[in-house]
């Protein structure tokens, strides 16, 4: 980049926001695709991809530790510790690229039981000489992030990016993409939406329970049902629900109407409804961890008990861990410290 005196430097700390969905995680995976393809070997020798919220699920308080604990762990311990010796001395000579994802989904969670220890090694992170730092725009303290050389923001697609992911083979039926491409100019609503690549993936996805006949206008409220039909439908799939002791197959859960699929998935509706209205209450939560989950079982058992229904299943949890309403990316994790969020 030029500088106003003309002259050109290469930025080393980068912070790129964007709001929820927009793709901000997909971008850093990226990053690491291009690393590992031969983009900046000869600046760095490493790359460190940290999903931030993860910081509150381990023990480390260093970098010792996050290298031992996160990207060593499969090693033995000398292994570990000879690996962590080597990419600090990588550090400290400023040949490694730090990938700090998702700050908003930390700063506001760190509580004081943690101390200063977590605050002050997350701050440690966001002060490396080489560091990109992804963030939504709102919640987080700009004073924590001091000396940056370039802020970014990722916008999503583009409606020339929609356009063209519209006809990718498969994606639609080709006699859909025009109805689809006319539906988006005249609904300023999906305008706003479908520049979030998953959210345009989900309304392509669904849009073959709308009906396009012309006998019924298309609205977002048809559309938005149409989307839950449809991934509740995947989700009876995989779930493997039956009907009369018999396993339901693809062909026959497609066919069933919106009232047998809701009577389907009653338990888990009840379930993700009642926890939603929890997480409304609790300052807007859409983050739920493994306690939280219990915890809003044991009180819609409870409630249900005294409506005199059956107990919710023991394995509900775990059923749900498996639907698109219910999902997390803390993959790297053992399933416990996982934190899940509503969609």
């Amino acid at each position: 980049r030029k500088l106003p005196n003309g002259d050109e430097y290469v930025p080393k700390r980068i912070l790129i926001h964007g709001r929820a969905g927009i793709g901000k995680s997909t971008l850093c995976k990226k990053l690491v695709y291009l690393y590992q393809d031969g983009l900046w070997r000869d600046q760095f020798d490493a790359v460190l991809w940290l999903p931030l919220r993860q910081l509150k699920s381990y023990n480390y308080r260093n970098i010792d530790g996050l290298l031992s604990e996160r990207y060593f762990s499969a090693q033995s311990k000398s292994k570990r510790e000879a690996l962590s010796r080597t990419v600090s001395a990588q550090i400290d000579a400023g040949r490694v690229l730090f990938i700090l994802d998702g700050l908003d989904e930390i700063v506001t969670n760190i509580g004081e039981e943690n101390g200063n220890t977590l605050r002050m090694f997350l701050l440690d992170l966001l002060q490396k000489e080489h560091v990109v730092i992804t963030t939504r725009p709102s919640g987080v303290d700009k004073n924590i992030l001091q000396g940056m050389d370039l802020e970014l923001e990722t916008i999503g697609f583009s409606p020339q990016n929609v356009d063209d992911y519209l006809h990718i083979p498969g994606v639609l039926p080709p006699d859909q993409i025009k109805i689809v491409q006319e539906f988006i100019r005249q609904t300023p609503v999906i305008q706003g939406l479908v520049n979030i690549p998953v959210q345009l993936d989900v309304i392509c996805f669904s849009w073959g329970l709308i009906p396009t006949d012309g006998k019924e206008e298309i609205t977002v409220t048809s559309l938005y049902q149409a989307m839950v039909r449809k991934l509740w439908c995947k989700d009876a799939l995989r779930l493997r629900k039956s009907s009369s002791g018999e396993i339901l197959k693809e062909a026959e859960i497609h066919n069933l109407q919106p009232y047998q699929i809701d009577k389907l998935m009653n338990t888990e509706i009840e379930f993700l409804g009642y926890l939603a209205f929890k997480g409304l209450e609790d300052n807007h939560r859409i983050e739920f961890d493994k306690g939280m989950l219990d915890k809003v079982m044991r009180d819609l058992d409870q409630n249900r008990t005294r409506a005199k229904k059956e107990s919710l299943p023991m394995q509900l949890i775990p059923w749900l861990k498996e639907t698109s309403f219910l999902h997390t990316s803390d993959t790297g994790l053992d399933t416990n410290p996982r934190n899940y969020q509503g969609t």
